[in-house]
């Protein structure tokens, strides 16, 4: 793949794929070109998948992980048996959701931990890593932070030119350091998410880059830095602009663009614009790891630019009921606690007190089982759960939730070890200021 541009590498892969499809099925060497052909095609497009739409003359992604799994079989090769099945449950998380896909992942860990070839068990470690987060964040994190461990220590991980392998490594530094994000560990996530985007740039196909200005920009608004996030975001959307077709992190980041644009005075219009183009190129996507929050973005929004109850309000609850409804599917526990928490925040907006303090009540309930989760900050949904609850007059239950959140943001501020940082978290952060005011609450 070195020299060629992205665009070349996939029609490549494609031509590969359809070659070796015409060969004879007794050619010893079928199902493995096979195999490589595949798993390298759905490396380098894994930022533009589509889930349950097949785009048109593209391939359908988790049809073509299941013709690699079968060859898989037919050769009986640990190694490619394991990369195949991880490569399985990564197209069924963005097709079908978090359960199926994690049942294959785990498959993938085990059979490579009992075939002992530290390539495939780095590779299916960091994937399970990256989505046992949206289960348990302390889980994913511990996944990956091995993973680091593998790489750094076994030179046959770092001395390899498999795009494959590369492809992981990127990954999981990436989701590494998004995971110490969500896990309040706000310095060291800044760091390393800075570090990647930088070395991301310099690589020739950059497959990578707009998942890692994704998360480098989620840790500069945590930050307060709202101008940092918005060039980092603008970046995100021109390098995908300039490669073409649609991608669901595109959509994902031109969500986020527009979350902080309606927070400017002038910047409504142009927000309200960006997020209906962000939902309509995740219809078109419908990755289903994605969707639920680009959901919630969109009703964030329109929550934000609504100026009492009429109809943004309405859009902003039919939305946030549908993320209600899909994620019991689909398995997405962050997405589904962010949603029962816009519910409440759209129905305080109506006045109906008692409803919004149920809807609070279920985010909490659901948190308090699971624990932090990615791309969620419990101290937002603590927050918002305690006004719902102050608003309907439990007033002893809104100052403990308001005591919870109050020391999310104490133990998130100790972890920086920058002293501007740590003043811009506290001090630049609109929600962490209404938390330590106990806006809407004690007032």
């Amino acid at each position: 793949m070195e020299g060629l541009s992205f665009t070349e590498a996939e029609r490549h892969c494609e031509e590969v794929i359809k070659a070796v499809r015409d060969l004879p099925e007794q050619e010893e060497s079928r199902d493995r070109r096979l195999i490589q052909a595949v798993e390298l095609l759905l490396s380098l497009t894994e930022v533009r998948w589509r889930g349950q739409h097949q785009p048109a003359g593209g391939p359908d992604i988790d049809v073509l992980a299941a013709e690699a799994e079968s060859a898989a079989g037919r050769r009986g090769t640990p190694a490619l048996a394991i990369r195949t099945t991880l490569l399985r449950g990564k197209t069924l998380l963005a097709t079908q959701g978090l359960v199926p896909s994690l049942d294959k992942l785990r498959t993938a860990v085990a059979l490579a931990e009992e075939h002992g070839d530290p390539v495939p068990l780095f590779v299916a470690r960091v994937e399970y890593g990256r989505q046992v987060s949206k289960r348990r964040l302390a889980d994913g994190l511990a996944q990956l932070r091995e993973a680091e461990r593998m790489y750094a220590s076994d030179p046959r991980l770092g001395g390899t030119g498999d795009p494959v392998l590369q492809h992981a490594r990127n990954l999981g530094e990436i989701q590494l350091g998004i995971t110490l994000f969500d896990s309040g560990h706000v310095s060291e996530a800044l760091t390393r998410l800075t570090r990647c985007a930088q070395r991301l740039r310099q690589e020739s196909l950059k497959a990578e880059l707009p998942i890692a200005l994704n998360y480098l920009a989620q840790v500069h608004v945590g930050l307060g830095s709202h101008r940092e996030a918005e060039e980092i975001l603008r970046e995100a959307l021109d390098f995908e602009a300039g490669r073409g077709g649609d991608s669901g992190w595109h959509a994902y980041n031109t969500a986020l663009l527009a979350a902080l644009l309606v927070q400017q005075p002038a910047g409504r219009g142009k927000a309200l614009e960006l997020i209906a183009d962000a939902w309509a190129e995740t219809e078109r996507t419908w990755l289903a790891n994605l969707v639920p929050i680009v959901r919630n973005l969109y009703a964030e929004v329109l929550v934000a630019a609504a100026d009492g109850p009429g109809d943004l309000l309405d859009e902003a609850d039919r939305l946030a009921v549908a993320t209600c409804v899909e994620t019991q599917r689909s398995g997405m526990i962050r997405s589904e606690i962010a949603a029962h928490v816009l519910r409440s925040r759209i129905l305080l907006l109506r006045g109906d007190t008692a409803a919004a303090r149920d809807q609070a009540r279920q985010a909490v309930s659901i948190l308090n089982d699971v624990g932090d989760m990615p791309a969620l900050r419990t101290e937002e949904v603590l927050y918002h759960s305690a006004v719902a609850q102050a608003a309907a007059g439990a007033q002893e239950e809104a100052h403990a939730l308001l005591e919870r959140a109050r020391h999310e943001i104490t133990r998130k501020a100790d972890l920086i070890d920058d002293d501007l940082l740590r003043d811009r978290f506290l001090t630049q952060v609109s929600l962490n200021r209404d938390i330590r005011r106990g806006e809407g609450i004690d007032q």
